[in-house]
């Protein structure tokens, strides 16, 4: 893989993640009553600020951990694998946690 490539990957990665999050929270706002549309947004921002922060350094001192000199298992990918475990947990609690959308009142 030329550096090129690896900037153009990184950049189309980087575009679509931001591209996520306003999708998400569309679903996410059809699931609650208008009056709460704003602690709905409130909340979904504090927890990307929080994970934000929380985040690099959570991979930085996976990954530095992982491979240091004296791993008797050198895993460079055990970060990756670390947030693929995290965004399954994620999933699984909001399976549990969901509610059924609420189907539209149709107005006479």
């Amino acid at each position: 893989m030329t550096p090129g490539s690896n900037i153009v990957a990184t950049i189309t990665r980087s575009q679509g993640g931001l591209l996520l999050p306003p999708g998400l929270l569309g679903l996410m706002s059809r699931r609650i009553d208008p009056r709460h549309q704003g602690q709905l947004q409130g909340a979904v921002q504090s927890l990307q600020g929080v994970a934000s922060m929380i985040g690099p350094s959570l991979f930085g001192l996976s990954f530095a951990w992982l491979v240091r000199h004296d791993a008797t298992l050198h895993l460079s990918g055990g970060s990756i694998l670390i947030s693929v475990g995290l965004l399954a947990l994620g999933f699984l609690i909001s399976l549990k946690v969901a509610k059924p959308a609420v189907a539209p009142v149709a107005e006479a």
